[in-house]
């Protein structure tokens, strides 16, 4: 996440020709929204914990196997992902957070959420009942055939088999 933000700007002004991931005069507003709504997704990522015990131990400071949520802590972590998620879902009012074109804000989202649905599988219960929040909404802004996770695959970010 570090780096997101300078990254986004080099590929903005290195492919001038496309529409900016970081429009002009926005830097500040992304930058919130991006330090704002990011941290929310936190309990989405923490099932996933096993995933980064193999690739990235010490991500979380603490021992995986006390990161992902069992039991009664799984049932509040889901609570707190679908009140997450409900605030989240309010800044989608037009196709992507800032209009008709994704800003950097939309391609972490998609991102966290693509990688996510890989990491947990399609079938898994937690994924089902994200799936389901907002009525859908969110995996419908992320998952349609235009949408970001696709641009995604495209430029090959995520490889799903």
């Amino acid at each position: 996440m570090a780096n997101t933000f300078p990254i986004a700007q080099y590929l903005d002004k290195t492919y001038p020709d496309t529409p900016a991931v970081v429009p002009a005069g926005t830097e500040t507003i992304i930058k919130e929204l991006i330090n704002t709504n990011f941290p929310k997704l936190h309990p989405l990522i923490m099932f996933i914990g096993e995933y980064f015990e193999c690739i990235h131990s010490g991500f979380f400071c603490k021992p995986v196997k006390d990161i992902v949520p069992t039991g009664v802590t799984k049932v509040q972590t889901l609570e707190l992902i679908k009140q997450n998620l409900g605030e989240i879902n309010v800044l989608y009012k037009w196709k992507y957070i800032m209009g008709d074109y994704p800003t950097l804000p939309d391609f972490i989202f998609a991102a966290t959420f693509l990688g996510v649905k890989i990491l947990l599988g399609e079938e898994s219960d937690v994924w089902m009942k994200v799936a389901k929040l907002q009525r859908g909404k969110l995996i419908r802004v992320f998952f349609k055939p235009d949408s970001l996770s696709c641009l995604l695959n495209q430029f090959g970010m995520f490889v799903i088999d």
